[in-house]
């Protein structure tokens, strides 16, 4: 740029004669206490602009442009309320519901309860169009809200992926509130980029997908089903869900997670934490749900798949025995009604009472057993009141899990299903009897025998490469089993069985639970694994809302076909096979005959009721329990977990929407005390994560504008808005329209930001052909549609008149006629004022050098782009720099190794825009290391580059004088020491400006402020000193500091400041001096009649009493002046000058008129004032009173007294008899003032009764 010179201080003369008018009714400034050394003092003054989202500022000719880009965003509604039903009846929303199965409660956290629920079913396809099948839903939410909002779901990133992948359990550290929601990932299912199972951490103090900050994939693709956690050694243990069986290895560990070493700030990475996962000793077998318990400092591990529960040390000050099994218990459960189809009996949780050593399993339809910890675990056998002994305790339906309450000992037991029902289990007794009770003698219960299907049989042969047929009857008697026969599936590697999908009505009709070894297709109904043979015999279950996503049970001539697939099961394994399919003719359900016929073919008999077990020997001691179980209607209609949190149960309902109902989805809070229900959280009203767009919100408002200030007044004079500009989006709407989400995918927000081009940037021409010319820059623009998708990287520029108004589509320059985009993430631009021409750097795109692009600003829209200059090396611009004298353009880059480029102006061919080569030879590496992400500042006045690098936190100081042989060489390296509160606070320099007057160098350094260096002293940082004598080195702006604007006339700098804050800061430098001692080298006039024949330099003396305040000093603040007193030359000392004024104390001087000259601290007389001592009027005297004056006529005033003797009191006054009185004698007071006039003895007067009086010297002041 053109070097503009910085003749502040010499105006501000002026600036002072007009504080000084000022002050003759304002209270005089008073000066600061001389320290005795040198002080820097710094005011801060805020603007307020009306900017919403801050970046950049220019100063132009007494103009301040900031820039605003703030652009429109809005949010998407995505997915369909819960609560919408639905159009047929073969629909449901269980894989988008975010109605919960899990739950989990921290009762505090901030102060409020907060409650984390799982969605276990969901699935990431609708909403991603099929690319990830296997997702899953959390929500966070405060309890005090009564409901959970679409804001508290926490289910995918920014990009759509999934957060989650088939979530499972929560645990919650309640002392630092984290929850870990475990995964099953690829164990289970196709996961997300066949992620292997995981834990996610969760913030509890945060909301929405912002809660994520960790995920920990565990080990051996074992998958993660449960999880616990011991908050006082910050340790999370971690069951698998895969088991030896399923993969011919031993992965049956238990895992611990080390919480000191998890990595919370990288929520996406997968693979961060595997340093902080490893496996224990312990083999607990598959589908592994660890409880801890610190009062014993064991892990209870409750193994679905193989029914176990080991006991596990987890104690780690016990290094020998730390992770390592202490106990292996069998879980064998009995059901009540063993004709009962798909029983589950094995143990699916526990929970642990220390207190009374009571070890609980909640066994689904076995109900729960209980174990005494302090007997070796033996299995409690309790006795009823009739004496009949049970080793379960049966509650109201299939107990799913268990919780403790510690404050009485009640386990509160949820069921799975639609008995509505939570049981509360309470064991007492344990006391000692004299001899164990009598183990009656179990009796066998009879196998009973289905009734006789249909004698006509259906053989079907499948499609593919490879056949197989399925027999089966024709009809289906309702509530029996149907068995099902099928030969030739085998599978691709010899001597194995194919894995086999059913599914019935192509997915209609689906089991529940999901059938294993489903692999996330979530419309099953079975999965067969074949014999080596490829033969296989099955029994399906009737269906039943039970069992099934049906509604109600099928009535007599419900009819159903079946498909048998493979080809989508057991890809990778022993069981992958080739793909066959095809459906079934219809089996009819037939009603059930009253008497059961011999069966015309054998069926698999019925599991029979497993007889009672005597008590083991551990069971049998002379301990006697009792067990009682209170049940309670809740309201829910497909229950699963319970959580408690000290005064309410929260017992969740996954009931979603189907085709005929609409789901209940809520957690039901129950008080624990009177097990009244205290509310319903409705769930009902979330959206589901089924991909639809619903409708959309305005967040954000489009306000991108520059601001324009006047420097002077400090006031806005006017903002050029942006918002008629078209979005650079294909859409042909305008910044201020509303977006358009038919192409919505798996976004949940729209904004401008990539398409806007509101200002980041700003750099103004003041003179191009009469007029200003400003350039402003959108940063973070792609390239526009126009490009096909070809480019991503574009950017934004506009070229207009801000005097003539707002921008116009025809200044936007951001792609060529064919749609190539002209930038690449252009960030900065700096102008030529003598050619008009700017330079705008752009990064480039990923992997491509960046380049400079030069505009000819007499020109608009693509016209402009006059050349394109690429950097050497593969560098990418960030910064940029002008030296118009010379035509060189300095150019700083991002990442390399701290490079300084410099561009030869007379060198760049302008003739060939488009072309990105041509001008490679007029760029040139400069010798200099000056830091990666640089940006560089050319002073004209000392031939120096200013560059300031945001990675190294340097100002590096070159040699930009061409005709020096050090030219680009380092000067000087500076680094930039700042401190800023907060974790994610940028303290690092980002910008630099030059006052060249005072020989200043500042630093933007966002967080931090601005640091101050003096170039005058070997660039050392400035030391501030605050009004209370305090020391700083950092001035602290109204927002975060980004760049700089130096009024040159006032010295005033310019702050912008990135974000909302809303304001600019004006920052004011002044240096303050130490007392100069008095001089030697002044000779002051020898008399008054010598000092008054000079001028009086337009000085302005006011006196009050014994104080002279010397008005309009041109000084600027903090100086000193040296001060001589008259009649004859009497050094009075050096005083401070603050806003052009001092104050001198008179008292000293002897009664009569005087004189005060000034002189500056380099001996040059600046101008005097006058001021008058006034003589004390005298003290009463002790003399005789004078002699009474005659006595008055009417209407005359008596005699004056006599004169009293001198020092005496005046003569009493005559006693007239007319209207006057006579006046009393007096002695006037000696002044000492030779001739003084009447005017002046008035001004004594005046003076005395406390007026103030201005004396002016020789000539009029005018004001």
């Amino acid at each position: 740029m053109k070097e503009q010179k910085s003749p502040w201080l010499r105006h501000s003369k002026l600036a002072v004669v007009t504080a000084a008018c000022v002050g003759l009714i304002a209270t005089p400034t008073q000066a600061l206490a001389d320290t005795g050394e040198d002080e820097w003092r710094a005011d801060v003054t805020s603007v307020e602009t009306g900017v919403t989202r801050g970046y950049q500022l220019e100063y132009s000719n007494g103009k301040v442009y900031v820039a605003d880009p703030q652009w429109r965003s809005e949010t998407g509604s995505f997915g369909t309320p819960e609560n919408t039903p639905f159009e047929k009846d073969d629909q449901r929303s269980m894989r988008t519901t975010f109605s919960p199965y899990g739950v989990e409660v921290d009762p505090d956290v901030n102060g409020e309860t907060v409650l984390v629920t799982t969605t276990a079913r969901q699935t990431a396809a609708e909403a991603t169009d099929g690319k990830y099948q296997y997702g899953g839903g959390v929500v966070v939410y405060s309890a005090s809200q009564g409901a959970p909002t679409d804001a508290d779901r926490v289910f995918r990133y920014n990009d759509g992926s999934p957060v989650f992948s088939g979530p499972r359990r929560i645990a919650v550290d309640k002392q630092r509130n984290l929850a870990y929601v475990t995964n099953l990932g690829s164990s289970r299912s196709n996961a997300p980029e066949n992620r292997d199972g995981y834990i996610t951490v969760l913030d509890l103090t945060k909301r929405g997908t912002a809660a994520v900050i960790a995920q920990v994939t565990v080990p051996d693709a074992a998958g993660a089903i449960g999880v616990s956690v011991d908050e006082a050694n910050n340790l999370i243990y971690v069951g698998g869900f895969k088991d030896a069986g399923e993969t011919g290895i031993d992965t049956e560990k238990l895992y611990v997670i080390d919480g000191s070493k998890l990595v919370k700030n990288r929520p996406t990475d997968f693979t961060a934490n595997n340093g902080a996962i490893r496996a224990l000793d312990a083999v607990v077998g598959g589908n592994a749900r660890p409880f801890y318990d610190a009062a014993t400092k064991k892990v209870y591990v409750s193994a679905y798949d193989a029914s176990t529960i080991t006991v596990v040390n987890a104690d780690p000050a016990n290094a020998a025995e730390y992770g390592k099994a202490v106990k292996s218990i069998k879980v064998e459960g009995t059901a009540p009604d063993p004709s009962k189809p798909r029983l589950q009996l094995g143990t699916n949780e526990v929970t642990v009472d220390a207190a009374r050593g009571l070890l609980y399993s909640a066994n689904l339809d076995a109900g729960i057993t209980v174990y005494d910890i302090n007997d070796d675990y033996a299995q409690l056998e309790f006795t009823a009141q009739d004496g009949t002994k049970t080793r379960e305790i049966r509650g109201s339906g299939r107990t799913v899990n268990v919780v403790l309450n510690p404050a009485n000992g009640e386990v509160w037991g949820s069921t799975i299903g639609n008995t509505g029902k939570v049981d509360i289990f309470k064991v007492t007794g344990g006391d000692a009897t004299a001899t164990p009770a009598p183990t009656p003698t179990p009796t066998p219960t009879p196998t009973p025998q289905p009734p006789a299907q249909d004698e006509e049989t259906i053989t079907f042969t499948t499609n593919g490469t490879a056949p197989g047929t399925v027999t089966l009857p024709k009809n289906w008697v309702a509530g029996k089993p149907l068995t099902v026969k099928g030969t030739g599936f085998t599978a691709n590697k010899a001597g194995n069985g194919a894995r086999i999908a059913v599914k019935v009505n192509t997915g209609g009709v689906s089991a529940m639970p999901e059938p294993a070894n489903s692999e996330g297709i979530s419309d099953l109904w079975a999965v067969i694994d074949a014999d080596e043979n490829g033969n296989f015999t099955a029994e399906f279950p009737f269906p039943t809302p039970d069992n099934s996503n049906v509604t109600a049970t099928p009535e007599p001539g419900t009819q159903y076909d079946f498909a048998f697939l493979t080809g989508s099961l057991g890809v990778g394994t022993d069981r992958e096979s080739s793909i066959r399919g095809g459906r079934t003719p219809k089996v009819t359900v037939v009603a059930a005959e009253a008497a059961q016929p011999a069966p015309s073919q054998p069926a698999a008999p019925a599991q029979p009721q497993a007889p009672a077990q005597p008590a083991d020997p551990a069971a049998t001691s002379n301990k006697v329990w009792q067990a009682a179980v209170e049940s309670f209607d809740t309201g829910v209609q497909n229950g699963y977990q319970l959580a408690l949190d000290g005064t309410s149960a929260y017992v969740a309902d996954a009931k979603w929407t189907t085709g005929k109902d609409l789901g209940t989805g809520k957690l039901v809070q129950v008080n624990i005390a009177d097990r009244k229900i205290v509310k319903n959280h409705d769930f009902t009203q979330l959206r589901r994560n089924d991909g639809k767009f619903v409708a959309s919100e305005v967040t954000t408002e489009a306000d991108g504008k520059l601001v324009v200030i006047d420097a002077k007044t400090k006031k806005v004079e006017g903002k050029l808005s942006y918002l008629d500009l078209t979005r650079n989006d294909g859409t042909g709407k305008k910044e201020n329209e509303p977006f358009d989400w038919s192409d919505f995918e798996a976004a949940t927000s729209k904004s401008g930001v990539r398409s806007s081009f509101s200002p980041y940037g700003v750099a103004v021409d003041p003179d191009v052909n009469g007029s200003p010319v400003a350039v402003t820059t959108n940063a973070r623009q792609n390239a526009s549609v126009a490009s096909g998708g070809k480019y991503t990287h574009g950017g934004g520029i506009v070229v207009f008149n801000p005097n003539k108004g707002n921008p116009t589509d025809a200044d936007r320059v951001f792609e060529y006629e064919d749609g190539t985009p002209v930038f690449a993430g252009p960030r900065r631009v700096d102008i030529d004022d003598a050619r008009n021409l700017a330079y705008v750097t752009s990064l480039g795109a990923r992997g491509e050098a960046g380049y400079v692009t030069v505009l000819d600003l007499t020109k608009r829209g693509i016209d402009s782009v006059v050349a394109q200059v690429p950097l050497p090396n593969g560098a990418r611009t960030v910064g940029t720099a002008v030296d118009s004298e010379n035509n060189r353009i300095y150019v700083g880059s991002l990442v390399e190794s701290g490079k300084l480029y410099v561009i030869d102006g007379n060198k760049i061919k302008r003739d060939a825009p488009k072309d990105f080569t041509v001008n490679a030879g007029a760029v040139s590496e400069l010798e200099a290391v000056v830091g990666s992400n640089s940006r560089p500042t050319y002073n004209a006045a000392d031939k120096r580059l200013y560059v300031s690098s945001f990675a190294d936190a340097t100002i590096t100081v070159v040699n930009a004088d061409p005709a020096d042989a050090n030219y680009g060489k380092e000067v000087k390296k500076i680094s930039v020491e700042s401190t800023a509160d907060g974790q994610r606070a940028q303290k690092s320099t980002n910008s630099v400006a030059i006052d060249n007057e005072r020989g200043l160098l500042f630093s933007a350094n966002l967080d931090a402020g601005v640091t101050v260096y003096n170039i005058k002293d070997d660039y050392k940082p400035v030391t501030f000193t605050a009004a209370d004598g305090s020391k700083y080195t950092e001035i602290k702006t109204g927002g975060r500091a980004v760049n700089f604007g130096i009024n040159p006339e006032t010295g005033e700098v310019w702050v912008s400041n990135w974000g909302d804050s809303g304001k600019v800061d004006v920052i004011n430098i002044t240096k303050r001096t130490a007392k100069p001692a008095e001089p030697s080298d002044i000779t002051p006039p020898a008399n008054s009649d010598e000092l008054t024949k000079l001028a009086d330099g337009g000085l302005i003396g006011e006196q009050d009493g014994n104080t002279v305040t010397i008005k309009n000093i041109p000084v600027a603040d903090y100086g000193w002046v040296h001060i001589y007193g008259y009649s004859t030359p009497s050094y009075t000392g050096a005083f401070e000058v603050v806003g052009g004024q001092t104050k001198v104390d008179v008292s000293g001087f002897s009664v009569g008129k005087h004189f005060l000259a000034v002189y500056n601290t380099d001996g040059k007389f600046l101008g005097y004032v006058p001021f008058v001592i006034q003589e004390k009027p005298a003290a009463p005297g002790t003399g005789n009173t004078g002699t009474p004056g005659d006595t008055g006529t009417p209407s005359t005033p008596g005699a004056t007294g006599n004169t009293g003797d001198t020092g005496k009191a005046p003569g009493a006054a005559g006693a007239g008899t007319g209207t006057t009185s006579g006046k009393g004698g007096s002695t006037l007071a000696r002044t000492g003032a030779g001739d003084l006039t009447l005017p002046l003895a008035l001004g004594v007067v005046a003076l005395l009764a406390g007026a103030v009086t201005t004396v002016a010297a020789r000539r009029k002041r005018h004001c």
